[in-house]
């Protein structure tokens, strides 16, 4: 399986939305855009 690397979050969330078309409406279909490393990446939130 090939993986791909978005530049940002805006591109990760259309090649999504690119993914999801190319399957159409007969497949249910879910997903979600995580960010997998970075400088914010694996750091707990302060509270």
């Amino acid at each position: 399986m090939r993986s791909s690397r978005a530049k940002s979050k805006e591109e990760a969330i259309e090649l999504t939305r690119r993914f999801l078309k190319i399957h159409g409406d007969e497949w249910d279909i879910e997903c979600e855009v995580r960010q997998l490393d970075g400088p914010d990446c694996g750091r707990e939130l302060s509270r």
